[in-house]
This record gives structure tokens, sequence and C-alpha cells, in this order.
């Protein structure tokens, strides 16, 4: 078959060889030799990464890729082809710029504009999550304008959850390790937290080059080990600056409500909710989990 290359993230290797890791209705992630992160060959753009290839399928198939891609297949990447066990994938067309997965820094923000879209932003999250993962978080703090544990809400796992935020009594600009690798799922919901959480600081300018960025991008490493391999996958890009295209797109709409002035800011909880119902779209509770840690990082800032 044939494939028409729609975008190409500066981490996807113009040559290189491995193993299908996994398969899903949008995408085939592959394990290449030598690399400790996954690479993915994805048909959809909303699911970009830094170490993605999309293209558009020219020749129907059944998986929407490939017919018959089992886990385990050995995998060649060229520069003009793509070979999944005896299945060829010839690559057409010229992509426009390399994906880099950047979120541009905001301009200066007070504290007041960030007091200002906080509580839509979580009640956002709540709205759109239905108690799924990190959700419950989101609502209780919602509810209640506080950061303190509610006696229950969203069953053992927020209870966890909580357990490992709350460690330092109050939010804290350290990164919240103790949730790598907590939940379940190809991303752990936890490993979505902290990803969300480090687009903030990245959005913020709190966290580029210098000693946060360093201590930081070091306890995440540390605690590599104790996710799944997609979960790592997703962390190591995201301490080295890169994101997901959907987190990136939220956080550039998301920087454009803090720089307007209190004049200027009218109908933010609608505003707000068209976003957080965007990202949401993002995996099981993903996309929501990663707002819910955005949210929790802009929360150090007051």
């Amino acid at each position: 078959m044939t494939g028409e290359v729609v975008a190409r993230g500066t981490r996807f290797p113009l040559r290189a060889t491995g193993r299908v890791y996994s398969t899903h209705d949008r995408a085939i992630n592959v394990a290449v030799d030598g690399r400790d992160d996954l690479t993915a060959l994805i048909i959809d753009p909303a699911d970009m990464t830094v170490a993605s290839l999309c293209i558009r399928p020219t020749t129907a198939c059944r998986s929407g890729i490939l017919p018959s891609v089992a886990r385990g297949e050995s995998v060649s990447i060229g520069a003009t082809r793509i070979q999944i066990g005896n299945a060829p994938i010839d690559l057409t067309g010229t992509p426009p710029s390399p994906f880099t997965g950047e979120i541009a820094r905001a301009g200066a923000v007070v504290a007041r504009r960030i007091s200002a879209t906080l509580p839509a932003l979580l009640s956002a999250i709540a709205a759109e999550g239905a108690g799924a993962g990190f959700t419950p978080i989101a609502a209780a703090i919602a509810r209640t304008d506080a950061f303190a544990k509610p006696l229950s809400d969203g069953g053992p796992f927020a209870a966890a959850a909580w357990d490992a935020l709350g460690q330092a009594g109050r939010p804290c600009r350290a990164v919240p390790a103790g949730l790598i690798g907590l939940g379940e799922g190809f991303t752990p919901s936890g490993d979505d937290f902290v990803v969300g959480f480090l687009a903030t600081r990245r959005l913020l300018g709190a966290d580029g080059p210098g000693a946060d960025s360093a201590s930081n991008a070091a306890t995440v490493r540390d605690r590599l080990s104790t996710t799944t391999r997609p979960g790592a996958s997703l962390l190591l890009h995201a301490i080295d600056g890169c994101f997901p295209t959907y987190l990136c797109t939220f956080a550039a709409s998301f920087a454009e409500l803090l720089a307007e002035s209190e004049a200027e800011a009218s109908g933010i909880a609608t505003r707000v909710r068209g976003i957080v119902a965007a990202a949401a779209t993002h995996g099981a509770s993903s996309g929501l989990d990663a707002l819910t840690g955005f949210a929790y990082a802009l929360m150090t800032e007051l």
C-alpha cells in the first residue's frame, strides 16, 4: 500500500529497525532498536507527537493502516518506505515543517489572571470527566475553592492520587513524582497528569533551561521504571519540552486567555469549556488527566 505523509515528528527516525510494540485502531506503536521511547505510525493528526509519523492511507485496509499487524512483528523504517512484517508502506508526499511539540512561552502573566481563569478550568474538567481519572480531584477543588482532600471522591485511585499530591500539604512546584505509574491504561493517569503539569511549567517559562528544569527532569527519570513504556515515552518527551499536539493546542488557547485584560476577558467560562472539550477527546481520560495536572501547576503560581 501507499500512504501520503501528512506530518513527521522531529524524533521519528528516517532509518531504523525495531518491533511492533502495540496496535490500535488509529496507530501502530514501534519499539525502535536502541531507543527508550516508542515511535508511532498514525492516521489522525490529532494524535501527533514528536515521535510520530502521520500518514493518509491511499489503500483501504481493515485496520486503517495495515491488515493483520501483530505485536512483535519486525519493522524497518526508511525515508520512503516502512516495512512491517511482509507488508510494505510506500511513503509519498512532502510534509510541512517537522512537528516539534514545543509550547511557546506565554507573555508576562499576573496571578490575578490565573485566579480569574482557574475556577472555570477546574469546573470544565469536572463537567467533562464524569468521575474518571483525576476529574474527582478537579471537581473537589472547584467545589471547595481549596486544595484539601475530600472525604470521599473518586474511590481508591483518587485517594491514592490525593495522598501523592498531598505530601507537600499544598500545590508544589516540584514535579509530583509519586503520581508516575499511578493508574491503568496505555499511559497511566498519573503520567498524563505529570505531563500536563510540565506543560504549564513550560508555558509560564518556569521550567525552561535552569535548575528547576534539571531537577524536575532528574526526578522524572528516576521514576520511569515504575510506569509503562508508553507512559515513559510520553514523560521522556515532556521533560525535553516536547508535548502531544492536543496539549500544545490547548496551551496556546489558554495562553490567549491569560494574555487578555480583565476588560477583554468576557465569557471566560464558555470559552474555557470549549477548549477543554476539545482536549477531552484525547484517550479515555488522558486529555482530562493532563488538564488536571495543567490546572494543578497553575495553582502553584498563586
